[in-house]
């Protein structure tokens, strides 16, 4: 074998195993729990229905996972062209009221030290009050969740984007 080829083989080796192990949303999130006071139904599949403390799987659920998260949580950032969300109707049971929304699953990067933190080995869903507050009268509020990969770094895990109207 020539220097060259050695070479090349090295470098096709490393561009793989870059590509494999450090891409991130390579460790797919496959359980989750709404740990609120409310539901979640996806409005294209009404068999899907996520209640407090109640494990799903989104795998068994076929639920698609992003393998990145978005890149604009703005009250339009559903829209991101490639990313997959699911309308979702959002029912508090203090009140009963009703919100219209999008949801989104990510993954995150495939380290074996992320499987230790919580954050990363299953979705918790909660919305506090003040995201309920502000998604009133048509303005969309955004909410998530992520795991935190240094002080710089986050990595959304789910997200949820929803108002008291439907969104467009």
């Amino acid at each position: 074998m020539t220097k060259k080829t050695i070479y090349s083989l090295l470098g096709l080796t490393l561009t793989l195993f870059f590509l494999t192990e450090c891409k991130p949303g390579n460790y797919i999130i496959d359980r989750g729990c709404v740990k609120d006071e409310f539901k979640i139904t996806f409005d294209d599949y009404p068999e899907i229905t996520f209640t407090p403390d109640k494990f799903f799987s989104t795998n068994a659920l076929n639920l698609k996972t992003n393998y990145y998260g978005p890149t604009d949580f703005r009250a339009d950032g559903y829209k991101e062209v490639g990313l997959v969300s699911y309308k979702v109707t959002i029912e508090r049971f203090s009140n009963h009221k009703k919100y219209y929304g999008r949801m989104a699953f990510f993954g995150v990067p495939n380290k074996p030290a992320f499987t230790n933190k919580a954050v990363a080995s299953f979705y918790k869903i909660t919305i506090p009050e003040n995201y309920f507050e502000e998604a009133r009268d048509g303005i969309t509020s955004t909410v998530y969740e992520y795991y935190m990969y240094n002080p710089a770094v986050k990595f959304p895990t789910w997200t949820i984007w929803f108002s008291d109207v439907p969104l467009k």
